[in-house]
């Protein structure tokens, strides 16, 4: 049981640090075609957060 608590708490903050650097970095920015989460979206990520670390990390490898 604990380790779907940590799990799902893990993918919680990893979702919510995403969505607070994405809001800050629009309200910064004050572009119309902000990016926005809709519920799916989150669920996504806190249940599948591995997937979305992965996405990231091969995201940030390509920069450079």
């Amino acid at each position: 049981m604990s380790y779907i608590l940590i799990y799902f708490t893990i993918g919680f903050v990893i979702c919510f640090l995403i969505e607070f650097s994405t809001q800050h970095q629009n309200n910064s920015d004050e572009e119309d075609d902000a990016t926005k989460f809709d519920w799916f979206d989150r669920l996504f990520n806190i249940v599948l957060w591995p997937i979305t670390v992965m996405l990231f990390i091969k995201n940030l490898k390509d920069l450079f």
